[in-house]
């Protein structure tokens, strides 16, 4: 492994009329490689054109025929997230730096650098790359409503303000063994997202605000469709359902990792 055991994890999923997605894809996933990193991509079943493009960068790509052998059926985003992150374990990366697929700018900026670093410096075990409040003012109106609720929800649990939700964060391995809790349920979306930070302030691991975000690109920052606003509903729904989950789940597993669980099921077992 280079650059200090971390590896980058992603997941991508285009169709085969989504050529300026196909291209900036193709142009994250090669910011990421030239800066010398491993990186692991989930593919939820995009045309096999696009597949070898990514695989030609030295891209390491979990199939969709994969996922599917593995999991029984597609997994949908919660197996494409554990599927790329458990790949990169696998491999021995010892943190991983989470990112979706579309992220060129940030990926091709010296911000990621950076982030990496101050990870490392500060010993972090969950690091969030997050945007400055002036940065969330140049996102859509909906997006930044619907986001800024879920940041709110997420510093509450955590005892950490910041953004949550800009998307890439790094953690430990310790940490990111714990997402095999999390249920292959398509309506949980992005719950790996959520799960992270919650789990590890559950565990007591030093979580930590990476400001090396970066503000909406341009060609994004008007929402004009009444499908962008349904996404952003989505999103909402979909992020706070993985809270929601995050939180039953992970205590459950906390009980379970210091065998209370196992002591509760027992008593009431003999009880009976």
């Amino acid at each position: 492994m280079k650059k200090g055991n971390l590896a980058i994890v992603s997941m991508s999923f285009v169709k085969p009329e989504d050529a300026a997605l196909q291209e900036r894809i193709l142009g994250t996933m090669k910011a990421f490689t030239d800066r010398g990193y491993p990186v692991y991509v989930a593919d939820g079943g995009s045309p096999d054109e696009f597949v070898r493009n990514i695989k030609g960068l030295g891209v390491n790509v979990i199939t969709k025929e994969e996922l599917i052998e593995c999991y029984g059926q597609h997994p949908k985003l919660p197996g494409q997230h554990k599927s790329a992150y458990f790949a990169a374990l696998d491999d021995g990366a010892e943190h991983c730096l989470y990112s979706e697929p579309d992220k060129k700018e940030w990926a091709e900026s010296g911000n990621l650098e950076l982030a990496v670093k101050q990870y490392f410096n500060e010993q972090l075990e969950h690091g969030e790359i997050a945007r400055t409040p002036e940065q969330m003012q140049t996102f859509p109106a909906a997006q930044q409503i619907t986001e800024g609720i879920l940041n709110k929800q997420l510093g509450l649990w955590t005892g950490v303000e910041g953004d949550y939700i800009y998307g890439p964060q790094i953690s430990s391995k310790g940490l990111i063994e714990t997402i095999d809790h999390i249920p292959n349920n398509p309506s949980l979306g992005w719950a790996t997202v959520t799960w992270l930070p919650i789990i590890a302030t559950m565990r007591g691991m030093k979580l930590g605000m990476l400001n090396y975000g970066l503000g909406c690109p341009t060609e994004q920052q008007t929402e004009v469709t009444q499908e962008d606003v349904e996404y952003r509903l989505k999103q909402g729904r979909d992020n706070l359902m993985g809270i929601n989950t995050a939180v039953a789940l992970g205590i459950e597993s906390e009980l379970d990792r210091i065998g209370i669980l196992n002591q509760y099921i027992q008593r009431n077992v003999d009880i009976k």
